[in-house]
């Protein structure tokens, strides 16, 4: 399988590796790093992969946060637009896309490059999928489009064409696609400082600092949560 960007992603490698418990699959792990990535290579699911038949290699760009190795992968610093070049005539019994620009904010600055990133990038996985004869193919989309529309933001776009992208491949290329979506990840490693800092860090911050808390509008609306250990 391939993983690409822990935006929100360790659910996915529970998923797999109970998938592969008793194969001996070739894991390719894509990924990108934004909060999640940094607090999830800590967690139990991530270590999980230690007593794994399965064997994991990494492809990473190192854009977000520092990065723990894990000595039972074998890593890739690169990111998806050499895919071609770095994996050619490799194939994978099980593909988890996750990699992305994966902050709404910051994609109003630069919106080619969430573009390139996001729905390019996503057509280069899964162009390598269906060349490469791979397995499934597993995408991480966003929640965000389900909070007005698609054009929300261009990080938001982005992201849906990316889904559009799947659902090509697997209409004219008969490739066996999934998508999963993540809500609002937050867990101990997440960015607590800065502009674009995740509302539970917020939250968590101002609390220990004995501030008021932020509340938006009434403070009636809801949303949901993923939480990562």
């Amino acid at each position: 399988g391939i993983f690409t960007d822990f935006e929100s992603r360790l659910v996915l490698l529970d998923i797999v590796l109970s998938l592969s418990k008793n194969d001996s699959l070739v894991i390719f792990v894509f990924f990108w790093f934004t909060s999640i990535n940094s607090f999830a290579v800590k967690s139990e699911s991530w270590w999980k992969m230690k007593n794994s038949s399965s064997k994991f290699v990494i492809f990473n760009n190192q854009s977000f946060f520092s990065f723990m190795l894990n000595s039972s992968a074998k890593y890739f610093i690169s990111d998806i637009s050499h895919i071609f070049e770095i994996l050619k005539d490799k194939r994978y019994d099980r593909i988890f896309h996750l990699a992305a620009e994966a902050r709404i904010q910051p994609s109003f600055d630069n919106p080619l490059l969430w573009f390139e990133s996001n729905s390019l990038g996503t057509m280069k996985v899964l162009e390598f999928a269906h060349k490469s004869n791979s397995g499934i193919v597993v995408y991480s989309t966003t929640s965000s489009k389900n909070h007005g529309s698609d054009y929300l933001s261009p990080y938001t776009f982005s992201k849906v064409v990316g889904e559009g992208v799947l659902k090509l491949y697997s209409e004219c290329y008969d490739l066996n696609c999934a998508m999963a979506t993540f809500y609002n990840v937050y867990g101990n490693r997440e960015p607590s400082n800065g502009e674009w800092a995740t509302v539970v860090a917020k939250f968590l911050r101002q609390r220990k600092n004995n501030e008021l808390i932020t509340v938006v509008g009434d403070g009636q609306q809801s949303r949901d949560f993923t939480s990562v250990d």
